[in-house]
């Protein structure tokens, strides 16, 4: 599993929206503010507003903020929204795409992997990673 660079963005993205509650940020703002093309940002807006991450509104004053507080946003919600299902191997996403799941001596270590960064990417909310950098750590 490599986390994409779309991905970074996102979490870029929706750290950059924390800082700013209840407010519309357009997406020119967020591209200059972030340093990405409009296109880009738009796809990855697109997508977790999708998600229900983001809160998006057209028109004058227009914009997005985030749906839900920072505490209840996590890296593993950014993950899932911009990649899809996480999968260390295919036999952990669907096992049914695998003929030897069922006798894999690999496949109880994949699983326990797959277990453990899913659980590490859940305890990494928005907040934790705003309290971080506040911290400056």
């Amino acid at each position: 599993m490599q986390v994409l660079r779309e991905t970074d963005y996102a979490v870029q993205c929706i750290l950059l929206l924390a800082q700013k509650p209840k407010q519309n940020i357009s997406t020119a703002e967020l591209s200059q503010g972030l340093n990405i093309s409009r296109p880009f940002i738009a796809k990855i807006i697109q997508k977790l507003v999708k998600a229900g991450l983001l809160l998006s509104a057209r028109g004058v004053g227009g914009g997005v903020q985030l749906q839900k507080s920072p505490r209840e946003i996590s890296l593993f919600d950014i993950v899932d929204a911009m990649q899809g299902p996480l999968g260390i191997n295919i036999c952990v996403v669907n096992q049914r795409l695998c003929d030897r799941s069922a006798s894999c001596v690999v496949h109880p270590a994949w699983m326990e992997i797959q277990e453990m960064i899913e659980r590490k990417l859940k305890s990494y909310s928005i907040k934790k990673l705003m309290e971080r950098a506040a911290r400056g750590s």
